[in-house]
């Protein structure tokens, strides 16, 4: 089979999209180094499982076995959720480090946080996950 050559303008064509993907996912990260002064703390709530979306919450219970990252929204609300995947033992919480808009991006920090020190979990596999909203925006959710 023949390779077909390829013009520096095709190649530039190809890759921009690559590029464009690297800029705007540093761009969150940029910003918590300090790089980066258009930051803007966004308020958002803790989303109680009974009031999670069915649509989210089906979607959610489909992915929990495996570390996820899920957005839903309605056009009032902006609900974000993350999953940490299986766990061995009950007892992990996870934590929102932070919400914040940047430029065209709703940035989302969370940590997931082991079981207590000096408890003993019970020692059953858990599927860590949380859910959040805030305001209706199109921004485009980058989760760190």
């Amino acid at each position: 089979m023949k390779a077909l050559p390829v013009r520096a303008g095709t190649a530039f064509f190809l890759l921009l999209p690559v590029i464009l993907l690297c800029f705007s996912l540093a761009g969150c990260s940029l910003e918590r180094a300090g790089g980066r002064k258009d930051r803007t703390e966004v308020t958002w709530e803790t989303v109680e499982e009974a009031d999670v979306p069915e649509d989210m919450k089906k979607e959610i219970e489909k992915q929990k076995e495996k570390p996820f990252q899920i957005t839903w929204g309605d056009g009032e609300w902006l609900y974000i959720g993350q999953g940490y995947g299986s766990q061995p033992t009950e007892g992990y919480q996870i934590e929102v480090e932070g919400l914040w808009e940047s430029g065209d991006f709703l940035c989302v920090d969370t940590r997931l946080d082991g079981p207590e020190a000096g408890t003993e979990p019970e020692e059953k596999e858990s599927y860590p996950w949380l859910v959040i909203r805030t305001g209706w925006t199109e921004k485009t959710v980058v989760f760190e």
